[in-house]
Formats: structure tokens, C-alpha cells, sequence
């Protein structure tokens, strides 16, 4: 079962999520904050597909169909007009470029058009900003894996028989780490992003340059770390890592 919790003031798109198996005396409840695609849709795409499975009634094609009119139509309505006259507003944890009149009159005998450089470094910002955005989502991931695994540990320890109990398929499933490709992907992006840091230090601020290096610092040594702890321990020495707290 699934339903919208909609016009709440922090998390105005929440999607209720309730999964009972058969040997559950309870259900498990899931909430899913819906950012990019709104609750609503989502809900109805799901209560399509049960609808389909169980009673053959095929409305999921159409139902598929008008959420990407609708998701089209909010696009529409959100791009700008217009360029903007000034840079947008930053926000923690991302680069902003700097004003280009303040940079053309600190550098007059700069042989590189104004419009050129503007395009350049805009281009580089966009691409730093969707650098941060993947390592920020992947971290998000391993911790979550971390704390799905620590959960599920705990689980295996207490239980006084092998029947295995509720949402434990769901917690195996957010356990899973991230494979060997995923993590070599999210190293390339965090050397891509400090490459990118040196060569816009000049050109972005709030926050700047030095500060975003130290921000992206936390997560390589997350990554690196749990990079080695998944490629390097067998299981049961995995299982006493996590045991003893040295990564929670």
C-alpha cells in the first residue's frame, strides 16, 4: 500500500510506504522525501503496477504516460525566461562564480574576451557543481549501506533461531555496498573536482575554492576507506569491524 502526505511546510512531497509479508505480524513503514518527482506521480505508478499484476487491469502504460506529461509541463513552467542578471545564489557545499565586471577590472590587460571567459568558467562551475552532487549522493549511499549492515549484524546476533524476520530482505538489499567500478567512478569525480577547485580558485566564492577542498576531504577518506574495507576483508573480519564501532 501507498499514499501521499502532501502540504506539509518542510517536506511538502512525502510518499507513505507500507510492505507486510506473509509471516509479518506487523508491517514495515517506509517515508520517501520526493524531490524531483512528486509524490503523487509516483503513488500512482505504484498503485497502477499492483493493479496490473493483480487484477490484469494494464493501466500502468497510460499512467506512465500522463506523469510524463505532467513532469514535461513542471519543466516548462520552472525554466527561466531569461538569464539572469547576476549569478545565483550558492549554497553549502557548492562553487558560485564570481562577479565578471569585478574580475575584468582586477585583470584589464587580459587578452581572453570577457564573454569567452564568462562561458569558460561557467561551463567549469556547472561541471564541478555536478561532481559535487554525485559524491555527495554516493557518500549519502555508503552510509546508509553502513548503517543497514551494522543493523542487520545486530540482527544475526540476538536472533535465538534462523526464521528470518521482517524487512530483513529489505535491509540485505541497503546493505549492499556500491561495487568496485562505482567506487573507482566516485575517486575519478573527487580528483576531477579538486582538479576543477585549482583552476577556478580565482573565480568562485561562498563558498571558495580552499574551503570546498576541505569539504570534499570528509568524503575521500570515507570512500577510500570503505573502497579497501570491501575489497580487502573476507566476511567474518568484516562482521567484526563493524562489530567493534571502528566504522559506524
Amino acid at each position: 500500500m501507498s499514499q501521499t502526505v502532501l502540504n506539509q511546510t518542510r517536506y511538502p512531497s512525502v510518499l507513505l510506504l507500507v510492505c507486510q509479508d506473509n509471516e509479518q505480524h506487523k508491517p514495515d513503514i517506509h517515508f520517501f522525501h520526493c524531490d524531483q518527482v512528486e509524490a503523487e506521480m509516483v503513488h500512482a505508478d505504484i498503485d497502477s503496477a499492483i493493479g496490473d499484476d493483480k487484477h490484469g487491469k494494464k493501466m500502468r502504460l497510460q499512467t506512465l504516460k500522463v506523469n510524463q506529461e505532467k513532469m514535461k509541463h513542471h519543466r516548462e513552467t520552472i525554466l527561466p525566461r531569461s538569464a539572469p542578471n547576476g549569478p545565483p545564489p550558492a549554497v553549502k557545499g557548492r562553487a558560485a562564480a564570481m562577479n565578471m565586471q569585478d574580475q575584468q577590472a582586477s585583470r584589464p590587460n587580459d587578452p581572453e574576451s570577457h564573454g569567452k571567459l564568462a562561458q569558460r568558467i561557467e561551463k567549469d562551475v556547472q561541471i564541478l557543481n555536478c561532481s559535487l552532487d554525485d559524491i555527495e549522493i554516493f557518500v549519502a549511499r555508503l552510509q546508509k549501506a553502513m548503517e543497514a549492515f551494522s543493523q542487520l549484524n545486530q540482527r544475526h546476533k540476538s536472533k535465538k533461531n534462523k526464521k528470518k524476520g521482517p524487512a530483513e530482505g529489505m535491509l540485505t538489499l541497503r546493505a549492499k555496498p556500491p561495487t568496485e567500478e562505482e567506487f573507482i567512478d566516485s575517486l575519478q569525480k573527487l580528483k576531477l573536482a579538486l582538479n576543477l577547485l585549482a583552476k577556478l580558485k580565482k573565480h568562485i566564492q561562498n563558498p571558495t575554492a580552499s574551503e570546498l577542498v576541505h569539504f570534499l576531504f570528509g568524503p575521500l577518506e570515507l570512500v577510500r576507506a570503505m573502497h579497501l574495507f570491501s575489497v580487502c576483508l573476507c566476511v567474518c573480519v568484516s562482521d567484526t569491524y563493524v562489530d567493534e564501532g571502528y566504522y559506524r
